[in-house]
């Protein structure tokens, strides 16, 4: 075996590369992702994004761009639904405060 064919086994002469790439709005696809309240704004930056991208690939004829872009924006649009249900729905509950004096006598008089 010389040199140049010490690299490739039994003579061969084709190389691949597989690269994964996290795709660009995947993050509000996943269903498990509950976003911040205090990020609305970025969300709805975002969803607003999303509408322009998407008339400029119906545009371009970009079939397959236009599909990932509608999927992402249903994502973005059940986030933002969620986030205002969950703002309407959100109330405090007054739990009072214990008699920690009404306790405390209870255990005292129990012990003699």
């Amino acid at each position: 075996m010389t040199t140049a064919n010490a690299f490739w086994p039994e003579g061969a002469r084709l190389a691949f590369s597989i690269t994964v790439q996290f795709e660009a709005g995947g993050q509000l696809r996943c269903p498990l992702l509950c976003v911040d309240p205090a990020q609305k704004p970025r969300l709805e930056e975002i969803h607003a994004n999303l509408i322009d991208r998407l008339a400029e690939a119906k545009e371009q004829g970009w079939l397959g761009e236009v599909g990932a872009i509608e999927t992402t924006l249903a994502a973005a649009d059940q986030k933002l639904q969620a986030m205002r249900e969950a703002a309407a729905r959100t109330t405090i509950v007054s739990l009072g405060m214990p008699d920690i004096r009404r306790s405390v006598g209870r255990l005292a008089g129990s012990s003699t």
